[in-house]
């Protein structure tokens, strides 16, 4: 991988992780193994999360979104910490549904960007 670039972002059917280009395998990345495996965990979550459309359950055993946001930036964090001198990006993909959601409810125009949900990890 000539870029040492790398955002964590989930997203159906992928491994949570992203070049410039596009999705790519976290086996791809120059991390342990069990970082790549806990990141395709974590992004399928967001695909059983997303398939469930009674989610009622999973709040109830102490899993949502703000959960899920919190162990994505953790996996950003450690992937900054195996990868020192690369650049990191975490998307809080659940803070962007939730304004999408809110203008579908609304019918009001929110700001979409996607780099407004992103942050970089130092």
């Amino acid at each position: 991988m000539e870029d040492k670039y790398v955002r964590v972002m989930c997203d159906f059917c992928a491994d949570g992780v992203w070049s410039k280009e596009g999705a790519i395998c976290s086996d791809e990345l120059p991390i342990t193994a069990d970082l790549a495996e806990k990141l395709r965990d974590w992004n399928w979550l967001y695909d059983l999360w997303y398939d469930d459309e009674d989610r009622s359950s999973w709040v109830a055993d102490g899993f949502g979104p703000d959960e899920f946001t919190a162990t994505g930036l953790e996996l950003a964090k450690e992937i900054k910490r195996q990868l020192p001198d690369w650049e990191v990006v975490f998307h809080d993909e659940m803070a962007w549904d939730r304004a999408a959601a809110l203008e579908y409810k609304t019918g009001e125009k929110q700001d979409l960007d996607g780099e407004r949900f992103e942050f970089a990890i130092e």
